[in-house]
């Protein structure tokens, strides 16, 4: 995938399976029942075969119970971001024009549209709370990042620039976005690079990294750094940048390049998506980048996983 597409998409070994078996006593002393446990869930963009339009499907963190959520013929669906609660997921779809954010129930039932503008509104995120929703807006011309609240009221805009800011992303405490960067008048991976802002917008800082970042970061459940694709080598691996200035730690090498990192809820692992072959499939690691496993989708393009 190259690297252009990373932004204008939004545009992260098997997981652990987090299970608990409850134990249910019956009448009489009888033996207790144990009551089926649910994997956490990982949702993403997915491309099958033959390619046509994307759908946002979920797949269990232990790589069982795969299911598309959204199943258009005319229209493309993209970019899942799960409500803190896992009741609901925010997308962006094409369904009715332009691209706008959505919300749906997890299971895929009601679609509700919350965005109407004449520019693409994409890569929804979440706010930790379940108040907000960010997402990436080119209704003014270029790509910036808003806010509004997870009704699609009060829609507002956070940051003012030539070039481009999207796909942003919440800190757990709720007071920080960060976001991905990239000169528009360049045109090139090198101009590209991942800002920490205040909520509401102010105190824009960039964030020191040996090289460019594509597509912005991820927090980590403890909000202490975040999780990046860096341009390393040649390729793009993923890196974790501390929120303290220490230095960032690539934690994947080889041949292709990894993108789109998510945590885990627990913070012990990644879920990512890989280049190469199989093409665009998306593969799980330990947080320090061992135990690197490729997730058992159906074969297609996948993009932008989300785990929650």
């Amino acid at each position: 995938m190259r690297f252009s597409s990373q932004f204008t998409r939004g545009a992260s070994s098997s997981a652990a399976f987090v299970a608990t078996i409850v134990q249910a006593g019956c009448g009489g002393g009888g033996p207790t029942q144990p009551v089926a446990a649910t994997p956490e869930m990982i949702a993403f963009t997915f491309y099958g075969e033959p390619i046509e339009f994307s759908r946002i499907a979920v797949i269990g963190s232990d790589g069982t119970g795969f299911r598309q959520l959204t199943n258009s013929s005319s229209s493309n669906d993209a970019s899942p971001a799960w409500s803190p609660d896992r009741s609901r997921i925010a997308f962006t779809s094409n369904r009715d024009g332009d691209f706008e954010v959505y919300v749906m129930n997890a299971d895929g039932t009601e679609a509700v549209r919350l965005t109407a503008s004449e520019g693409n509104d994409t890569a929804p995120a979440w706010s930790p709370d379940g108040t907000q929703i960010a997402f990436t807006s080119q209704r003014d011309g270029n790509p910036e990042v808003y806010v509004m609240n997870a009704d699609g009221s009060n829609q507002r805009r956070l940051t003012t620039d030539p070039d481009y800011d999207g796909r942003p992303r919440w800190s757990p405490d709720v007071r920080r976005i960060a976001f991905g960067w990239y000169d528009l008048t360049i045109g090139s991976a090198q101009s590209s690079a991942v800002y920490v802002m205040n909520a509401d917008g102010s105190d824009r800082r960039k964030l020191a990294a040996p090289g460019p970042v594509a597509g912005g970061g991820e927090w980590s459940p403890d909000g202490s750094r975040l999780a990046v694709s860096l341009l390393d080598a040649g390729d793009y691996d993923l890196a974790i940048l501390p929120l303290d200035g220490t230095p960032a730690t690539v934690i994947t090498s080889g041949p292709d390049s990894d993108f789109s990192p998510a945590w885990s809820p627990d913070g012990t692992r990644l879920v990512f998506r890989r280049t190469g072959l199989p093409s665009g499939r998306l593969h799980t690691a330990n947080a320090d980048g061992s135990n690197v496993r490729l997730l058992p989708t159906p074969a297609g393009l996948l993009f932008d996983p989300a785990w929650r």
